[in-house]
């Protein structure tokens, strides 16, 4: 049983990475899953059995990539302000799409819509953010420090969009990105400040 389990996954594992390299060879919308199958040595029967179809497959190939990715990225120092947080993860995901844009853009069409596909990660990254704005609002409650961070969210996705349509290098959707929640947080300190001394 555990030999058999074994064989799925290797050949689950080589599905995901010929499919990966059909896309970058040939570009996402010309690849089909005749095509990978076939590369992978395997019949599409069995692709099939792996993966309903090439939005699901590129859906479970997608998550692999993210999270290897963020795996290997070096552990956070504890002490991090919610920039510090945005500034270092942000500049991670957006080199490895940066990477080869036109999968990036591929891989986004298919997933960028269902709240499902990226809803666990997200979160977990919104509540870690919300958690490291404690150092820029220590005066807001969690709930306040939440909506801000997934107004981040919302500016990270706006530059990786703008990015993917350009030729700019990913360093610099990062120093937009700043720009954007530096000044909403400057403009939420502001708000907060103003109720306290009660001075508009």
């Amino acid at each position: 049983m555990a030999a058999r389990e074994e064989q799925k996954q290797a050949t689950r594992r080589q599905l995901l990475a010929c499919a990966k390299a059909l896309f970058q060879q040939k570009g996402y919308d010309k690849v089909s899953t005749r095509q990978i199958s076939a590369a992978a040595g395997v019949s599409v029967g069995t692709l099939f059995a792996h993966f309903p179809d090439k939005h699901q497959l590129t859906k479970a190939l997608f998550h692999e990539e993210l999270n290897q990715l963020l795996e290997k990225s070096p552990p956070l120092p504890e002490q991090l302000s919610g920039l510090d947080f945005m500034a270092r993860q942000s500049l991670v995901l957006f080199r490895y799409y940066e990477r080869d844009r036109a999968l990036s853009r591929g891989l986004l069409q298919n997933a960028f819509f269902e709240q499902g596909f990226f809803g666990e990660q997200l979160n977990g990254f919104i509540g870690q953010l919300a958690q490291c704005l404690s150092r820029e609002l220590p005066t807001h409650g969690i709930e306040q420090r939440l909506v801000l961070a997934q107004a981040f969210i919302g500016f990270y996705f706006y530059q990786l969009m703008q990015g993917l349509s350009g030729v700019t290098p990913a360093e610099q959707w990062q120093e937009e990105l700043l720009v954007q929640c530096r000044a909403l947080l400057a403009m939420v300190s502001q708000d907060q400040e103003q109720l306290e001394t009660g001075f508009p």
